[in-house]
């Protein structure tokens, strides 16, 4: 038996005093409605509707029994409508970590755009440089740079590309010289992103598709994209960061 159906049927016949009429408006038999209120009372174990030829009448246990069915269905129908809300129009608060030299470059911009798409959901950004475990440290989403272990736990998808420079001050440059291949920049102070890492290994394509391996042990290294990007300003050594970050110094020239 579908209790729930059941009881919709149930109060019908109740409002409308009428087995015909509350059939007519629920678009289905006579019988099924007749078999639907049988199939109640024996479950119930109780009668709920005294019926003549004329007309019926609710019994006590009836009378009581339509309030709670009318309560039930009522927060039934409002626990649906919202979880149909909710599916059309997404709403909450979504906890988004991300990179920040990533933050520097595009994700205003795109976090405007997520906003005007989705108003109803409220977004908790936290930026850093440092190794984060989404799942641990409670964030629903994480917007990175470079590459992402594979994870049963987690679900990976690339959102765009951001080209990458190798870039020094000029006056670092005339002191210690211009690298010409990748080969010759582990001859030089090398200032990189994240801490954590004691070293890091860099993959340079050249003409031909020709992949050259280099490793650089930085000489200095900061959790902060942008206090890496004023330690290369300082003449500090060479580094490797987003275009975008640097492009206003390049254009500027010496």
């Amino acid at each position: 038996m579908n209790q729930i159906h059941a009881m919709r049927v149930f109060v019908r016949v109740a409002e409308t005093e009428s087995f015909r009429r509350a059939a007519q408006q629920l678009a289905v038999s006579n019988a099924l409605v007749t078999r639907s209120i049988a199939t109640l009372e024996a479950h119930l174990k109780t009668r709920l509707i005294n019926r003549t030829t004329r007309n019926l009448a609710l019994t006590e246990a009836g009378t009581r029994y339509l309030e709670g069915c009318r309560g039930l269905l009522e927060e039934l129908d409002r626990l649906e409508n919202a979880l149909a809300d909710s599916e059309s129009e997404p709403g909450g608060t979504l906890r988004l970590v991300a990179s920040g030299a990533l933050s520097l470059l595009s994700l205003t911009p795109l976090l405007d755009g997520f906003r005007r798409q989705y108003p109803k959901v409220k977004v908790r950004l936290t930026l850093t440089d440092r190794h984060v475990d989404l799942i641990e440290d409670g964030y629903d989403v994480g917007l990175v740079t470079g590459f992402v272990a594979p994870s049963q736990d987690l679900v990976e998808r690339p959102i765009g590309t951001h080209a990458l420079v190798v870039c020094a001050a000029p006056g670092y440059l005339a002191e210690q010289g211009v690298p010409h291949t990748p080969e010759q920049l582990a001859l030089h102070a090398f200032i990189a992103l994240p801490a954590e890492q004691p070293n890091s290994t860099w993959h340079f394509t050249g003409p031909g598709r020709r992949t050259e391996e280099v490793t650089l042990q930085p000489v200095y290294s900061v959790n902060s994209a942008m206090m890496l990007r004023l330690g290369v300003l300082a003449g500090m050594g060479v580094a490797i960061l987003p275009w975008q970050m640097v492009a206003d110094d390049l254009a500027a020239g010496p």
